[in-house]
């Protein structure tokens, strides 16, 4: 029996990976839904648990917490969101077929039936063609697709890919179309095409596991964030002060933790 090394993507693929998501508009995260969807169409009621949807949309959108449970963050934005993300935006636009995700000339998913859960809710090649056609975000415009190489490091944040022959950006590309887009040339469509790609010069792999700790180091500082007013003259202060790529809501977080 021949012994395959561990190898997991590592932290410093994980923070370029981020950088090149939040190149595109925020809207586009929404094509991580057309992805999960199209692997697991079948929604049920929130009632009945973590739907295998949104437990692969958390492959892209979630960051595990130590209890279990998961953290939202968007990468296209670069910013968290509130905790009750997927229950009440998520489902809230699926359960009732009211929202243009799934009703309208410009509508990116099908649904049946038309309301109410459990549904199946999947993209087709006819909401494909509205999304080609859409003008404004989430779209499939040049620039805006998903990068390939970013996307498929994400998706695979510590999980060991020792075992399926993968040595380059290329063969993680390659695992990555097999296993989370099942093949489907229909979800290619939704990926930059291979000359458009960024290329990441860093080291790819590594053979220990990157802790949980690690990982979460590689998004930004806090959790989702509260609309709160603060006296112009503070926030000029609070500007004055800031560290490098850390934002209002982080230094506030890390005064809080007594570590400013």
């Amino acid at each position: 029996m021949s012994f395959v090394n561990p190898s997991f993507v590592t932290p410093d693929a994980v923070r370029w990976a981020l950088a090149e998501l939040k190149k595109r508009q925020s809207d586009q995260s929404a094509l991580f839904l057309q992805i999960a969807l199209a692997r697991f169409p079948k929604v049920p009621p929130r009632a009945e648990g973590e739907a295998p949807f949104i437990g692969e949309l958390m492959r892209y959108i979630g960051v595990p917490k130590p209890n279990g449970s998961h953290q939202i963050f968007n990468p296209m934005r670069g910013e968290w969101l509130a905790e009750n993300y997927v229950g009440s935006t998520i489902f809230g636009r699926l359960l009732n077929g009211s929202h243009w995700w799934t009703i309208g000339e410009m509508a990116i998913l099908e649904r049946v039936p038309s309301t109410g859960l459990p549904a199946v809710i999947r993209p087709t090649e006819e909401t494909f063609q509205k999304l080609m056609q859409r003008t404004k975000s989430p779209y499939l415009h040049a620039g805006q697709r998903l990068p390939r190489v970013a996307t498929a490091i994400l998706y695979f944040r510590g999980v060991d890919v020792g075992q399926l022959s993968v040595s380059d950006p290329e063969t993680l590309w390659r695992v990555y179309f097999e296993q989370a887009l099942g093949s489907l040339n229909l979800l290619e469509k939704l990926f930059e095409r291979p000359g458009e790609n960024a290329i990441f010069w860093g080291e790819l792999f590594q053979t220990s596991k990157p802790t949980q700790e690690e990982l979460r180091a590689c998004y930004p500082v806090g959790g989702p964030k509260a609309q709160i007013g603060i006296y112009a003259s503070d926030m000029e202060e609070i500007q004055s002060k800031l560290k490098p790529n850390e934002n209002e809501a982080d230094f506030i977080s890390r005064l809080l933790r007594g570590n400013a």
